[in-house]
């Protein structure tokens, strides 16, 4: 576990460390623009100091190749986080279409086996009615348990499922 928060904070380190080095070239060509806009710039070409400074031809591809790198660095990873959405989004969606399709089923079957068991209390007791009735008694005492346990029997178990279905990838690696 240590391990991964160790690897997360470096993950986040390096993205960190590479967003500031693309934000200080960005600002480079910005005050260098500016620069050029101004007199100043006809000015300073001028004086031998001044070409010194002035980047080659070269120096300039260099500093736009690292830009476009930088720039496909990004839009690579924004591209991936996307997907991983997507394959989360989707492995949860038929996850709960699974859990949906379940659920309809076992009511059907709960919903049954419920007329049954009360037209059989009925026959035992003499009168349908008061079969409907014990079962109906029956199910809200189990109503009012699962009412009071709610979050311990099914908000916990169910948050938890969630956690670890998103999380599973993080796990495998």
């Amino acid at each position: 576990m240590e391990a991964n928060k160790n690897n997360s904070n470096n993950q986040f380190q390096k993205a960190g460390f590479k967003l500031i080095i693309i934000f200080l070239y960005f600002r480079y060509f910005v005050v260098a623009y500016q620069f050029r806009k101004t007199n100043l710039h006809s000015q300073l070409l001028k004086t031998k100091q001044t070409k010194k400074l002035i980047l080659t031809m070269e120096e300039r591809g260099n500093f736009e190749k690292l830009y476009e790198d930088a720039k496909d660095y990004l839009d690579s990873k924004i591209e991936l986080s996307k997907l991983q959405a997507i394959d989360k989004g989707s492995e949860l969606a038929g996850s709960a279409t699974v859990g949906i399709i379940l659920l309809v089923l076992f009511t059907m079957v709960f919903l049954f086996g419920s007329i049954a068991l009360s037209f059989c209390l009925g026959e035992m007791s003499g009168s349908t009615y008061k079969g409907f009735l014990i079962v109906a008694i029956i199910y809200f005492i189990i109503g009012l348990i699962v009412y009071f346990a709610r979050n311990a029997w099914i908000k916990t178990p169910i948050t938890n499922l969630f956690i670890k279905k998103i999380l599973k990838d993080d796990e495998d690696n």
